[in-house]
Formats: C-alpha cells, sequence, structure tokens
C-alpha cells in the first residue's frame, strides 16, 4: 500500500497549452513542469503516483525553447527534485539516457545547464550518477560539461 505525508503544495493556475490534449494529461504535464521549476519534489511524487500511464508524455514534454521538466530541474538547481524526477522515470520505464541527455534548442543538456547556473554540485552528482554524458559538446561553443566544469574553476 502507498503512503503519503500530508504536505503544502504550491500550484499556479493552469492554463490550457495544448487543447487536443487529454484533460488529465494537460494537468500532469504543467504539473510536473511546475514541481521542477520550483523545486517540489513532493509534487513530482504524487504526480508519478498518478500518471505512470504517460509517463514519457509527462517528463518529455519541453516549452518553447526545448526545456523539458528535467532541464527546468537542473536549471534551478533542486536535486532533490531531479532525484523524484529521475525514480519517477525508472519505476515508468521510461529510457534514462534519452532523456537525461536531451538537448533543448541551444543544444544544451541538463547536465550543462546545472553546470552552467552553477546552483548546485548535488544535482551535477545526481546526473552523473544517472548516466548522463559529461563529453556531449554545445555546438555554439563547442564545449563539453566536464570543459565547462573546468572553466568555472
Amino acid at each position: 500500500m502507498t503512503q503519503f505525508r500530508i504536505v503544502s503544495l504550491s500550484i499556479p493556475e493552469l492554463s490550457i497549452t495544448a487543447p487536443n490534449r487529454p484533460l488529465h494529461l494537460e494537468l500532469a504535464v504543467q504539473l510536473m513542469a511546475h514541481g521542477a521549476t520550483s523545486g517540489q519534489p513532493d509534487l513530482v511524487r504524487v504526480i508519478s503516483h498518478f500518471s505512470g500511464n504517460v509517463a514519457v508524455e509527462v517528463v518529455t514534454e519541453s516549452d518553447r525553447d526545448g526545456n523539458t521538466p528535467l532541464l527546468h530541474a537542473a536549471m534551478t538547481g533542486h536535486s532533490e527534485t531531479l532525484h523524484a524526477m529521475i525514480d519517477y522515470c525508472s519505476a515508468n520505464g521510461v529510457d534514462m539516457k534519452s532523456i537525461l541527455n536531451h538537448a533543448n534548442s541551444s543544444g544544451e543538456t541538463a547536465l550543462m545547464l546545472a553546470i552552467a547556473h552553477g546552483k548546485s554540485a548535488d544535482c551535477v552528482r545526481v546526473l552523473l550518477a544517472n548516466g548522463a554524458h559529461p563529453n556531449t559538446t554545445v555546438a555554439s561553443s563547442g564545449q563539453s560539461p566536464l570543459e565547462m566544469a573546468m572553466s568555472e574553476t
């Protein structure tokens, strides 16, 4: 039996971004994105419990810049939320390599964003421990995450 602890969640006003998508899926996508950007791992865990059959679409949905919820969590330095998202993906059979190494429209991966924004070394550790590639290069800069980290020191 799954148990949940009582938590306080901050949930934004929702707006329909994909009118042809079923409402339950739209809600899961938007709440996952909000949980990622605002650092609410409990929100991610609640969504993972109720949306297992739509896991791939929930975690791969990207905004206009190509950023997925996982990229937002890495960019904002929310390592616990990032870990909850990775657990969610693993539990639902999502291909972690493709999720962790997805590049946004600027060619940046979650690892690159975590390093570039310098919010949390824990995010970098979580990403590397789960299969993020440290040697993928960004086309615009020609730097890999490893080279980016070395230049930050």
